[in-house]
């Protein structure tokens, strides 16, 4: 089994979900969806949302490619007619018992000038 985990991680508040899909340890690549129920447009749900993971050598494993590891993953949307684009963005580690501890921000304007740039919070996302 590689890390990270594929399958569905949800936020500790169950605001959101990032479903990990495919994984590339040789690049460090991730791919997958991402979910919010909760932005200025409405529930999330975003198809083309990417990451990326580093790990580092473990002392106590003697090797790499086991946790903790720095992971980070965004999604971002702008439907047509480009009425608004929004990022949200997380970042963090990805822990032992398969959970990650990511903090997150969110960009978002819209076509009326709106501008928001916030902090969504320091989260545990598990499976």
């Amino acid at each position: 089994m590689g890390l990270p985990r594929r399958g569905t991680y949800t936020s500790d508040d169950g605001v959101q979900k990032i479903t990990i899909e495919n994984t590339n340890s040789s690049n460090g690549q991730i791919e997958g969806t991402y979910g919010s129920s909760s932005s200025p447009v409405g529930p999330l749900s975003i198809s083309n949302m990417r990451g990326d993971f580093m790990w580092v050598h473990s002392q106590e494993a003697g090797r790499d490619g086991v946790a903790p590891f720095v992971i980070r993953f965004f999604a971002k949307q702008r439907p047509s007619p480009r009425a608004y684009s929004i990022v949200d963005s997380w970042n963090g580690g990805y822990q032992t018992d398969d959970t990650m501890l990511l903090s997150g921000t969110r960009a978002y304007v819209n076509q009326e000038g709106v501008v928001q740039s916030i902090s969504l919070g320091t989260k545990v996302f598990s499976m």
